[in-house]
């Protein structure tokens, strides 16, 4: 089968799941969508790596993409709004979960101590990410079905397309070291997957 056929024959598939899958007894927030982008970049490859502009020359691990810093940044600060927004919610949850908050905060300080501060600072920022999508979740109105919706929207959409790259993209699959094949799906390697 030809690879674009089978991209539009995946979407049509992941749209009627989506379609199936809905529910007028369950309202969770529209600001779910967020983790669901958030596990999406994380559970696969990079916003850079999808677009083709990983940096090609330097230390990426040092450095990092400007695209990817700029589209989680996007992704933590709307998240953040939202957060803001949940006030009483929010600020329960945080306090219940202090030793969390002070693990952080040590975090925080120890990039005064880094061989690289900027770059410590920067992957500080992107791990906050988490422990806020995870507040969105459970300061929703709903979170049991907020969870829910969470597992079968990153579902929906990775498990679908990893078997289309594994299938009819040269990209899902690699090779490991010894120069056995292995599927990798979206994601880069096939642990991650």
């Amino acid at each position: 089968m030809n690879p674009t056929l089978a991209s539009l024959i995946c979407a049509c598939g992941i749209g009627g799941l989506f379609y199936l899958d809905r529910d007028s007894s369950v309202h969770t927030s529209k600001a779910l969508w967020l983790p669901v982008a958030w596990i999406w970049i994380v559970g696969s490859r990079s916003v850079s790596e999808w677009l083709g502009l990983a940096p090609a020359s330097g230390n990426v691990q040092l450095e990092g993409s400007p695209v990817d810093a700029a589209v989680l940044g996007v992704l933590l600060a709307a998240a953040i709004v939202v957060l803001i927004r949940r006030g009483s919610s929010t600020r329960a949850f945080l306090s219940a979960n202090w030793p969390i908050l002070i693990y952080f905060l040590y975090c925080l300080v120890s990039i005064f101590w880094a061989d690289f501060p900027s770059v410590a600072l920067k992957k500080w920022i992107k791990a906050i990410g988490d422990p806020a999508m995870i507040l969105l979740i459970v300061t929703d109105a709903q979170p049991v079905a907020a969870l829910g919706r969470l597992f079968t929207r990153t579902g929906f959409l990775l498990l679908p397309a990893s078997v289309l790259y594994i299938k009819y993209y040269d990209t899902g699959r690699g090779y490991t070291p010894d120069g056995a094949p292995m599927n990798t799906g979206v994601t880069t390697n096939k642990n991650s997957l």
